[in-house]
């Protein structure tokens, strides 16, 4: 009895090792895609204040930056220990435009009543978030000779890059005087300020997903894949540029400095000082190609 138990078991260690050798053991993969990133930030603006004539001037910019989908390129190398357990290196790069807005708005009241109020729209030009990716998976594999699926999760490493672009108002008056002290005109207006965001870093995440492959011949099939890549988000400030600027409603003030000095005492002494933005990174991949299997 024991005999047969021996034998059943080399046996069963025998045809289980010959079917885990006949499988392959490495494979690489190529697909491209459609990628859903991730970004979506608001940055605000706000002050009031008053000079002379002028009892009231108020002055704002809600910024909003919402990243659309983009093309998803990637791949992978995969080593199996067993039939069903291995681990896969994997790549990708995706490239998502970022819609920017800003919604600014300016308006005065003179010290006579009259009050006035004007808005400016910007758009942001050419923006964009980017990623590249790299990641160590454990993955597992299912399924028969023809059709195979996979799952695979791991860390991975983020190479990203944010530019954006935009604006707000922000509001100056002038003084000339005609008979000093006594006598004098005053214009209002408000200057358009150009911000930027071009920034470059690196995150690490983590990434999970799902395959399904149909295998045309032992060697060459079919793939898709689905994964989402996870990087925590990421939060920046502005750059503001300084230089000389004309007035964005009227032709009355002209060539007019702005400096680092404005952006300090915008800093300390703005209602809302400029925010910062949050930028996140983490976007959603579905992609179709080729795997090749190397025995």
């Amino acid at each position: 009895m024991k005999r047969w138990v021996v034998f059943s078991l080399l046996a069963l260690t025998l045809v289980a090792t010959s079917w885990a050798q006949s499988l392959p053991r490495f494979d690489i993969t190529l697909y491209g895609g459609y990628g859903l990133t991730s970004l979506k930030g608001i940055s605000d603006y706000g002050d009031s204040w008053n000079h002379y004539s002028l009892t009231n001037v108020t002055e704002s910019a809600a910024i909003d930056a919402k990243s659309k989908a983009g093309i998803f390129f990637g791949g992978g190398f995969g080593y199996y220990f067993t039939p069903n357990i291995g681990i896969g290196l994997n790549f990708g790069y995706i490239k998502g435009k970022v819609d920017t807005t800003s919604a600014a708005k300016f308006g005065w009241t003179w010290n006579d009543g009259r009050s006035f109020n004007k808005t400016s729209d910007f758009v942001g030009t050419d923006n964009s978030i980017q990623s590249m990716v790299l990641s160590l998976n454990l993955i597992g594999r299912f399924g028969g000779e023809r059709l195979q699926g996979l799952v695979q999760a791991g860390p991975t490493m983020f190479f990203n890059k944010v530019m954006l672009d935009s604006a707000f108002l922000y509001g100056v008056s002038q003084i000339t005087w005609i008979i000093y002290p006594w006598y004098y005109s005053q214009n209002v207006d408000a200057l358009t300020i150009p911000i930027e965001l071009n920034q470059s870093w690196t995150g690490f995440g983590v990434d999970f997903g799902a395959g399904l492959t149909y295998w045309f011949t032992p060697s060459l099939g079919l793939t898709l894949d689905a994964r989402y890549f996870f990087c925590p988000k990421k939060t920046f400030d502005w750059s503001i540029f300084t230089g000389k600027y004309n007035g964005t409603f009227y032709t009355n003030i002209t060539n007019i400095t702005f400096d680092e000095t404005d952006i300090d005492w915008m800093n300390e002494n703005a209602e809302t000082p400029l925010t910062t933005i949050d930028v996140n990174p983490s976007f959603f991949q579905f992609g179709i190609g080729f795997k090749i299997r190397l025995y």
